[in-house]
């Protein structure tokens, strides 16, 4: 039943517009994520389809959000989803997370196919 329930959930979240799925996540991470239920719906949410599902359209700035929020939040999940949050998501990528040699954490803009930069008149 609860795999049943969590699966319902995780598919209302995501098929929010990206600004109700960013409130939706921000609200969440506020929270105590006390229960483990409310703990794996949320991973779940930010890791289906590696991150791509919950990323799909969110702009650079709801991005900095989430990921700074997810950031600070880091240690109310396992191990293991502590490691796929911080290390190799895919979410810090499609989004323009760039690391460089010593320094933090840095966004950098960059235009999708799917939304391609606007063309500048000359």
């Amino acid at each position: 039943m609860y795999a049943v329930n969590k699966t319902n959930i995780v598919n209302e979240i995501l098929t929010r517009k990206p600004k109700k799925r960013v409130d939706w996540v921000q609200k969440r991470l506020r929270e105590e994520l006390t229960s483990p239920a409310n703990r794996d719906v949320l991973y779940e949410v930010l890791t289906r389809k590696d991150g791509r599902a919950f990323a799909l359209d969110i702009s650079g700035s709801d991005a900095m959000r989430v990921h700074a929020a997810i950031t600070s939040a880091l240690g109310s999940f396992t191990l293991r989803q502590q490691r796929q949050l911080s290390e190799s998501y895919v979410f810090r990528q499609c989004q323009g997370f760039r690391k460089k040699a010593g320094s933090e954490d840095i966004f950098v803009n960059t235009p999708s196919p799917a939304r391609p930069a606007p063309k500048r008149s000359q």
